[in-house]
């Protein structure tokens, strides 16, 4: 009697595990496409040009000045200084808790290959080269669940070349190149591979975005189910993010990021919901530029009131795709994951700092709305052309998926103005003029400032003179 009556309570629980089982296993099923080559010539020659063409847009001269002149806080104070004084024996340092090792390799090979005099420029021409490649990837990944691969071309170009936000805070410099690379990780544990050009930048990608910053943890769900449904090759895309990542969790220091009290996002519940919306989905839509003349005009109410657009974009196209299960399963992920990492960064920020209190308050830790749009772009893109041919609602989808791309376009070219932080202080070029200079009289090391000046932090590098003298 008292066996039976065990059976019968274990069995719901059964049935309940069996049926989370099976619901990974669907949707595991869903973002198990292959990403396989472009289709013909015509569409593999256009991304070739797209790529170039968003290469030389991330480095054209920004009303604000030209990035690439100027060298960028963690760039000289931490990779540059650390490199000159250890070369490569530095690559695995800790800073600020965690590895940046991607970083510190682009930094340290243009330290290592040319003058001094080229730093900048080679770091600058180095993070919209990863931008370009990464491209590359996102348009084989998103090509399975777009209508055409026009609209995956317009996905991938839209979310990591003419990324609105993307020529803010994050252009041309490697210090928040991790933003890039935890994007560009979750691209490549998207991906079914079968290719080995593919596979080698996938890998690559998983393994610098890994071992560049600890948010990449949190896609090893993304990189179990991967391990689950590849096959052949295609594992070695998960098995090296796995390797990669368990370095970093080995060795990062989660304390040095605390943050407690009434500062951190636990006491602060409400505004981060508020947050969520704000750098998340509105900056996505309409930029840093779109999003602080919303908040000028009626501050942060209107900003998330104006989140309407893409959030019902998005709902309406899961609602008439229903039966389309691999789009379904793309936007939930994509949505999910870019405000997830959005809303797990909030855990390590100082929640009073970004306070959205005034209209400028978007630009403070832009870096932080650069990543969900890397994420929310191509789910709004993928939306809309989803939108774009239904029938027999066709009037209505059409125009809000015109109304959805058109923002983004306006959005990226309002953020051509860049961000005036990014030159706010001494030309490259001058500063190691002025320091070889002084190596003339002197062997000790050139404590120079560098980008940006007139700041609370003093910015400043430490150059060794056998570097500035070429030997």
């Amino acid at each position: 009697m008292n066996e039976h009556a065990g059976l019968s309570n274990e069995a719901p629980r059964w049935a309940s595990g069996r049926r989370l089982l099976d619901w990974f296993a669907f949707w595991a099923r869903q973002i198990s496409l292959p990403s396989d080559a472009a289709p013909d010539s015509r569409s593999r020659r256009t991304l070739a040009v797209v790529a170039v063409l968003g290469f030389a847009f991330l480095l054209l001269p920004r009303p604000t000045g030209l990035v690439a002149e100027h060298l960028h806080k963690e760039d000289g104070m931490i990779f540059l200084t650390d490199y000159l004084r250890e070369g490569f024996g530095g690559l695995f340092a800790i800073y600020s808790g965690y590895l940046h090792v991607g970083p510190r390799l682009i930094v340290g090979s243009c330290a290592a290959v040319l003058s001094p005099e080229a730093l900048t420029g080679c770091i600058a021409a180095s993070t919209a080269g990863v931008r370009a490649l990464a491209t590359m990837l996102a348009f084989w990944v998103f090509l399975p669940y777009a209508r055409s691969w026009r609209w995956a071309l317009t996905a991938a170009a839209g979310a990591f070349l003419f990324l609105p936000n993307g020529q803010q805070e994050i252009l041309g410099n490697v210090t928040n190149l991790r933003w890039i690379l935890v994007a560009a990780t979750a691209t490549a544990l998207l991906g079914v591979f079968k290719r080995w050009p593919q596979i080698i930048l996938a890998s690559a990608f998983a393994v610098l975005g890994a071992l560049s910053d600890p948010l990449a943890l949190v896609l090893a769900p993304l990189a179990l189910v991967r391990l689950l449904t590849a096959r052949g090759r295609s594992l070695l895309v998960p098995v090296t993010y796995g390797t990669a990542a368990l370095v970093q969790f080995l060795m990062m220091r989660s304390g040095d990021r605390a943050v407690a009290g009434d500062q951190s996002v636990f006491a602060n519940l409400s505004d981060a919901a508020i947050q969520l919306l704000v750098r998340g989905v509105a900056v996505t839509q309409y930029g840093l530029t779109g999003t602080e003349a919303l908040m000028m005009a009626g501050g942060a109410r209107l900003a998330v009131a104006a989140t309407a657009l893409p959030i019902v974009t998005v709902v309406l196209a899961l609602r008439l795709n229903r039966t389309n299960r691999p789009l379904v399963g793309f936007l939930l992920l994509w949505c999910t994951a870019g405000l997830g990492l959005l809303g797990v960064t909030f855990v390590f920020a100082d929640m009073k700092a970004l306070a959205l209190t005034d209209w400028w308050s978007p630009a403070s830790a832009s870096r932080y709305s650069a990543l969900v749009g890397f994420f929310l772009t191509p789910a709004l893109v993928l939306a809309s052309a989803s939108l774009w041919d239904k029938r027999p609602l066709a009037l209505a989808p059409r125009v809000l998926a015109l109304a959805t791309l058109a923002a983004l376009v306006l959005a990226c070219a309002a953020d051509f103005r860049g961000d005036s932080w990014n030159t706010h202080g001494p030309k490259w070029a001058d500063t190691v003029y002025q320091a070889r200079v002084q190596c003339q009289s002197s062997r000790d090391d050139q404590v120079v400032p560098i980008t940006p000046q007139g700041v609370p932090m003093p910015w400043t590098a430490t150059l060794t003179c056998e570097w500035l003298r070429g030997g």
